[in-house]
């Protein structure tokens, strides 16, 4: 027997989440996936603000785009996100909210908006991920 590739692999994974996503549709519960936040160094607050005993130093921060994010996952997400809306569920991508211009935020004016490269700030969430709301309406 010849031993399953990567992309075999991948291949598989996706055919089981668009089944078990069409039979919870069948099932008349409401699907919703949500992608995957943009994540990178490029975006981690340390990477654009320096503390030392003199206090915070503000660097200028690189452009982290929507581009660069699917390059670096591969379009993996796009395949997922596209078995799920063949499949019957609705899908939140956070990038639509979170990049402006193709360009991914890491600040506004309240300061980043992120923890690390990979975590949004829980006060940021709370104030400015509406996106999320639908999924726990009643």
């Amino acid at each position: 027997m010849k031993p399953m590739t990567y992309l075999d692999v991948r291949k598989s994974a996706l055919e089981e989440l668009g089944r078990k996503i069409n039979a919870l549709v069948i099932a008349k519960k409401k699907v919703t996936l949500v992608l995957s936040t943009p994540s990178g160094l490029m975006l981690d607050p340390r990477s654009f603000y320096k503390r030392d005993f003199f206090g915070v130093h503000s660097r200028v921060a690189g452009r982290f785009t929507k581009d660069n994010f699917i390059k670096y996952t591969g379009d993996l997400l796009l395949e997922i996100a596209s078995v799920a809306r063949e499949n019957g569920a609705e899908v939140i991508d956070p990038m639509d909210y979170l990049c402006t211009n193709g360009v991914c935020i890491s600040e506004n004016e309240d300061g980043p908006i992120r923890y690390d490269g990979n975590h949004l700030r829980p006060g940021y969430v709370r104030d400015h991920v509406k996106y999320l709301d639908q999924t726990v309406a009643p």
